[in-house]
């Protein structure tokens, strides 16, 4: 499945294809980084970014604005190519996409990710199996003690 690469489009969800896994999301900085992926969920999490990785996250902050200097690219949930996060990242010449609705749901950390700032497309192609996986849905928490 090819994604639509219509302007103004707005991805809510991530769709699987032969490659893998998907996201879409809308550009915010030009450039096309390969990395290994860091969640960041909270506050906390930003610290856990290496130099050179992906770090995918759920909201526009300015405390993220210290990725800046360590990630080798940025996929962000929300906010728009005008976002001060988009604009920071311009500034800073790092791949970047935003409006990636449910990426922290469809990318583990450690997994390896193509980002393409220039057309809004993150590409999920090998996961990192060595961790457990970890759904951070709002509803995950009600069924993790059902079993």
């Amino acid at each position: 499945a090819e994604p639509n690469q219509s302007e103004g489009r707005q991805a809510e969800k991530y769709e699987e294809d032969q490659l893998g896994v998907i996201v879409l999301g809308s550009p915010a900085s030009v450039g096309v980084i390969t990395g290994r992926a860091r969640v960041v969920r909270v506050a906390e999490d930003v610290t856990r970014v290496q130099r050179g990785e992906v770090a995918v996250v759920a909201a526009s902050a300015p405390r993220l604005a210290q990725l800046l200097s360590v990630a080798g690219a940025l996929v962000c949930e929300a906010g728009g190519p005008l976002s001060n996060l988009a604009t920071a990242a311009r500034e800073a010449r790092i791949p970047t996409v935003v409006g990636a609705s449910r990426a922290t749901w469809a990318v583990e950390d450690g997994d390896s990710l193509t980002v393409d700032g220039g057309t809004g497309m993150v590409l999920v192609h090998e996961r990192n199996h060595q961790r457990p996986y970890v759904d951070n849905r709002p509803h995950a928490a009600e069924f993790a003690t059902a079993s």
